[in-house]
């Protein structure tokens, strides 16, 4: 073996590591498939496992070593891409590099669609969740999120991104529906059509200039089905025993845009599962079906590298409907 990272990592697959690793990842060791993936990594040439791992801390190298085994195999083909310049980068990942080349046409379009729900407070903007368009001035985002937004001077952001100060910022007009905390974790919000360019020395484009992502009606999914979600990943709360490794894997930047690529793993009523990587600053995420380009639920919860979850494009058609909104 080429490297200490992969020698030790086999070692953790043979069961013979001394490592005590942090209890989030022997559950996700657990996983067959995950560990086979790993194996595949560690047995191909052209991969150097360097390359997959965050950004290094001041660390005793055994305290290195153990975090960037932990960060391997907690990302293990589910590492979060950064968006720039609404487009990203050829997936480092084999498992990911086809499948999200194949289908970038689809994900760049859902890129423009989606945005993040922030409102102003003193000099900055709070970053609260995502959204998406759902019809030409319409977004669609969770319960949770709308009512972070009562009284409150708030917009979407299309942009959002790493390594750009530029903005695309529309004025939420008003809350047009929430859901009841019985039903399905959503809301839509109605959007200005004219960008807010206050400070930029540029004309305002328009919201008519982005089209809305549509909505599968498929009601039919397959076992690991790939999908993916576009969102605004936060910083971690500082409770959570995996924050210090969740930040790392996000390289510490926080609420800009990234594409989290997973697998559909299963279906209830009113629930789609899914196991793209997933934290605070994702809720309200697009689910979207990588073959189609549609959206095949939005992403409101769940446990990241266990299940996550997603109200079903059916049900956010049916809402729509009954409300009049389309």
């Amino acid at each position: 073996m080429d490297s200490l990272i992969e020698s030790l990592l086999q070692d953790i697959l043979d069961g013979t590591s001394k490592i005590n690793l942090a209890d989030e990842v022997e559950k996700v060791l657990k996983d067959e498939t995950v560990k086979k993936y790993l194996q595949d990594l560690i047995n191909n040439p052209d991969i150097n496992l360097n390359d997959l791992l965050p950004p290094s801390e001041k660390k005793t190298p055994e305290e290195e070593l153990k975090i960037n085994l932990e960060a391997i195999i907690l990302t293990a083909n589910r590492t979060p891409i950064l968006i720039e310049d609404d487009t990203f980068k050829e997936a480092v990942d084999p498992l990911w590099k086809d499948p999200l080349e194949n289908a970038r046409k689809h994900i760049e379009f859902a890129i423009k669609a989606s945005g993040r729900v922030q409102y102003s407070f003193s000099d900055r903007f709070i970053t609260i969740g995502t959204a998406w368009l759902v019809t030409s001035d319409i977004v669609i985002t969770n319960r949770h999120v709308a009512d972070e937004l009562a009284n409150r001077d708030s917009s979407i952001d299309f942009r959002g991104e790493h390594f750009s100060f530029d903005t695309s910022l529309f004025k939420v007009e008003r809350i047009l529906h929430i859901e009841k905390t019985s039903g399905p974790d959503i809301a839509f919000l109605k959007l200005s059509t004219t960008e807010n360019t206050d400070g930029l020395n540029r004309q305002p484009t328009s919201l008519l200039d982005r089209q809305p992502i549509p909505l599968s009606e498929s009601t039919k999914f397959t076992p690991t089905q790939n999908v993916a979600i576009i969102g605004y990943p936060g910083r971690p709360d500082s409770k959570d025993e995996d924050a210090s490794l969740i930040a790392r894997i996000l390289e510490y930047k926080y609420d800009v845009k990234r594409l989290q690529p997973g697998n559909i793993i299963g279906v209830t009523n009113n629930s789609i599962k899914h196991d793209c990587s997933t934290v605070t600053g994702n809720s309200g995420s697009v689910l979207l079906d990588l073959e189609t380009g549609k959206a095949l639920g939005i992403h409101y919860g769940g446990n990241a590298r266990i299940t996550n979850h997603a109200v079903p494009a059916s049900v956010i058609k049916q809402r729509l409907q009954e409300l009049e909104l389309c």
